[in-house]
């Protein structure tokens, strides 16, 4: 198998109770993220992740 021919792999995380640092942004409730290198060099790498938390407000869910 070719690496060009490896589907992406996306990982979704529903969190009940959300860490302290989630907090910080109380009306954003999807958080995407995705691998990086430390030491600037970029490549497209195939994990991609997605944070969903559960403290939704009601003006936050009126925006879907």
């Amino acid at each position: 198998m070719n690496y060009r021919e490896i589907r992406p792999v996306y990982t979704i995380v529903l969190y009940e109770n959300s860490s302290a640092i989630f907090h910080q942004f109380r009306d954003t409730y999807i958080h995407h993220f995705r691998q990086t290198s430390d030491t600037g060099l970029e490549m497209e790498l195939l994990e991609y992740y997605t944070f969903i938390l559960k403290f939704l407000r009601c003006d936050s869910a009126a925006k879907l």
